[in-house]
């Protein structure tokens, strides 16, 4: 029989006998411990008794006999990870109080076929149901406004849902890797931020009770989505109509949208045709600035085309002639890209990854090493062929080490070069781009991150003179790096973000900046308002955040700008009358007659 371990009405231990299967947790535990069940590979049932109000973070996690856990509604929070990869729950009943369900609460849990989000709720949670393969079934009930970050992530049996007309917003990767077939958005919705539909390969429609506006934030996030999801520019409907606007933007996507317009394939025809040869390349770079390098192709050979027209220059006359559509260029499309010409006609076109051919790392190479891997083409010249060999064999020297692996972001290399790693490759720069660690936690890769970290590598490492760091680029890019690194090095993370140091209020995960709440508190948020305000933009969900928990606006009075938060965003609605500034004002208005 179970023997457990008190502190307080908090359940801190549960040592089971030999071949135990079921646990029911006595009368008068109001909390679960940390990672109290975490592991045990028995346990088919636990019965928990009505009012309890805490499930403690990872307190089931990993337990893959577990069939049935009743969930009273008295409960008040389910921590993070509380059940997650529990592959054998078949059934769950959420409670209908006011719960707080932390991130990833039933991650992978790939035994259930079917959820009923319970009245009352006004959000989806975070990951709530993420990789939960065999999920069929989904009821959300009007009241709910947020399906929130990857809630349904990897749910691939999930083929169709029904989202209610009082949802307002649908944040990043909510049904990104899912098995949906078609969408309906409703007239509510003002956001659908960071490809909410990414990856969903049996997507054939998404309908808009409303269609989106130009200019607003819904039209935003639907068109950035398209850019990455150009098969998506098929499914986009409405009940009402679709502007012309909209319609010539999804032609663009249909047509490449990475080649983004007939002009930008033929433009240099017209320069090409008044050359002397036929055949060239032209190495195009809008990633930063106007680079253009020309080369004439002799067989599988190339020269330099000593075509002063085409050495970059603003004055140049190509240059003047054409200097809109350069602008567009640079702000709309930033690509490396390639022209083939043969006998004086466009033949290819490819699109090149700047990552890959990064001047950086092919120092003084990189458009030989463009011509040879994308063309079959070598320099005509001797002189010419050994600088370029001498400047590949350091750039492949280079290829080698962890670092630029981490920069690819190739995790096996990453794991098996940091088995080897001295504390000076662990902790090498590459140029101004970041470190091993920074790589890591900008591409939110984990696994390499955790594989760094354990072979000693040095958090606190940034660019010299610069401030790109690993906890920088977690904060931006990855809320799990930004966990584990809770978790696994306490000390550094207070370090780096006790009292709200750091930027970490900037950071996407609510799970994250609720435990900061609890944890520090909220009056050091004040000066936050303030960036917040400061731009032609307001970010109105963490305002509301700082509204919601009270923060003073009335007393704080900002050393640049001479304003209290309420003042400021009087100036701001002034400057920008707008409704988010309207918002903003209203919120504030609020919260400060609220505080006298």
């Amino acid at each position: 029989m179970a023997q457990f371990e008190f502190n307080g009405s908090e359940l801190v231990k549960c040592k089971l006998d030999r071949g135990e299967k079921e646990v029911v947790i006595p009368e008068g535990v109001t909390k679960l411990a940390k990672r109290l069940f975490k592991g045990r590979k028995s346990i088919v049932k636990v019965t928990l008794p009505e009012g309890i109000l805490e499930i403690g973070e990872q307190a089931f996690f990993e337990c893959p006999a577990l069939e049935s856990c009743n969930l009273p509604d008295s409960l008040t929070l389910i921590g993070q990870n509380a059940f997650e990869g529990c592959t054998a729950l078949t059934d769950i009943t959420l409670p209908s109080g006011n719960v707080q369900v932390l991130t990833k609460a039933f991650s992978g849990c790939t035994g259930i076929t079917s959820v009923e989000i319970p009245q009352g709720w006004n959000c989806v949670p975070h990951s709530m149901f993420q990789e939960c393969t065999n999920l069929r079934h989904v009821t959300i009930p009007e009241g709910v406004m947020e399906i929130q970050g990857n809630a349904f992530n990897g749910c691939v049996s999930l083929e169709e849902v029904e989202l209610p007309e009082s949802l307002i917003k649908i944040w990043g990767g909510a049904f990104s890797g899912s098995g949906i077939r078609s969408i309906r958005i409703p007239a509510k919705v003002t956001e659908a931020w960071g490809e909410p539909f990414s990856n969903c390969a049996q997507l054939k429609k998404i309908e808009y009770a409303v269609f989106p506006k130009i200019g607003t934030k819904l039209m935003d996030d639907l068109k950035k989505m398209l850019l990455k999801e150009h098969q998506l520019a098929d499914a986009v409907d409405a009940a009402d109509n679709v502007p012309d606007e909209f319609r010539k933007y999804t032609d663009w996507i249909r047509k490449g949208a990475v080649f983004p317009r007939e002009e930008d394939l033929h433009w240099p025809e017209e320069i090409i045709s008044k050359l002397k040869y036929d055949d060239y390349v032209l190495i195009m770079n809008t990633c930063s600035c106007i680079n253009m390098s020309l080369y004439h192709v002799i067989g599988n050979e190339y020269t330099d085309s000593k075509d002063e027209s085409y050495n970059y220059c603003s004055k140049a006359p190509h240059y003047l002639k054409l200097e809109d559509h350069f602008k567009w260029m640079m702000t709309d499309d930033r690509a490396l890209r390639a022209y083939r010409y043969e006998n004086g006609k466009l033949a290819e076109t490819k699109e090149l990854s700047q990552q890959l051919y990064n001047s950086w790392v092919y120092e003084g190479c990189v458009d030989e090493v463009i011509l040879r891997n994308e063309f079959g083409l070598e320099p005509q010249d001797q002189q010419w062929r050994e600088k370029f060999a001498e400047a590949l064999e350091k750039a492949e020297k280079f290829r080698k080490t962890l670092v630029y692996a981490c920069y690819m972001n190739d995790t096996p290399a990453i794991i098996e070069r940091a088995k080897t790693a001295n504390k000076s490759e662990l902790n090498r720069s590459f140029e101004y781009f970041g470190t091993p660690l920074s790589f890591c936690a900008k591409y939110d890769n984990l696994e390499g991150f955790k594989a760094l970290c354990e072979a000693g590598a040095d958090l606190n490492k940034k660019i010299t003179g610069r401030t790109v760091s690993p906890f920088g680029e977690a904060i931006s890019h990855s809320p799990r790096i930004l966990w584990y690194i809770l978790e696994q090095y306490p000390t550094l993370f207070e370090e780096n973000f006790g009292n709200w140091n750091g930027g970490i209020f900037w950071c996407d995960d609510r799970d994250l900046i609720d435990y900061m709440a609890q944890r520090y508190g909220t009056d050091d948020l004040k000066s936050c308002y303030f960036p917040l305000l400061v731009q032609s933009s307001v970010d109105l969900e963490r305002l509301k955040y700082l509204a919601d928990h009270n923060v003073d606006c009335n007393h704080y009075v900002d050393p640049y700008y001479k304003y209290t938060a309420l003042g400021f965003a009087q100036f701001k609605y002034e400057q920008y009358p707008n409704e988010d500034h309207r918002i903003a004002l209203e919120i504030l208005t609020e919260l400060a007659m609220r505080q006298g």
